[in-house]
């Protein structure tokens, strides 16, 4: 750990301000105040992975909201940012399967074709390790929501969500 994170790190007040604004849902204002010394943290494994598991609910829920209450492009961005930081780590393995599996999905969420591509990266980049079928509806259950996202929110513009057994057999 580098002296910078170290330091910051050992500033209770600021971690109990990120942890308890983050908990209380406000991710906007913490991204937006706090973002520099986020990042420093992110130099750090350990660190990043305490983010992530902190930042992921509510960066999910800004991910994936109700379509009317959709982020601005300057939260996007922040949010993009992050994911970016991450993917080092995630790639790296540094991280589990279900944190790349959110990465990737999230990261990629107005991309096509979804399933496929998403367990093909994963499974080339773990080790060739095959992911069980909890792991799989994870994934499965991640496209159909991001199936409502943007371009795809259009009537007749969303694609089918596959069945866990047609991934497994993609």
């Amino acid at each position: 750990m580098s002296d910078d994170v170290e330091r910051y790190w050992s500033k209770e007040c600021e971690v109990d301000y990120i942890m308890t604004h983050v908990q209380l849902g406000e991710i906007k204002p913490v991204l937006r105040k706090r973002w520099n010394e986020i990042r420093l943290c992110l130099m750090d494994a350990n660190i990043c992975q305490q983010l992530v598991l902190l930042l992921k609910e509510p960066v999910m829920n800004l991910l994936y909201n109700d379509s009317r209450k959709r982020p601005g492009k300057s939260e996007m961005l922040y949010v993009l940012d992050l994911m970016d930081a991450i993917e080092g780590l995630a790639r790296s393995g540094q991280m589990d399967t279900e944190e790349v599996a959110w990465l990737l999905v999230a990261r990629n969420f107005n991309s096509r074709p979804f399933v496929d591509y998403y367990i093909r990266l994963l499974e080339k980049e773990l080790n060739g390790k095959e992911l069980d079928e909890e792991k799989l509806s994870l994934l499965v259950s991640m496209q159909r929501q991001t199936a409502y996202l943007g371009l795809f929110a259009q009537p007749g513009l969303v694609p089918a969500a596959l069945p866990v057994k047609d991934v497994v057999n993609a």
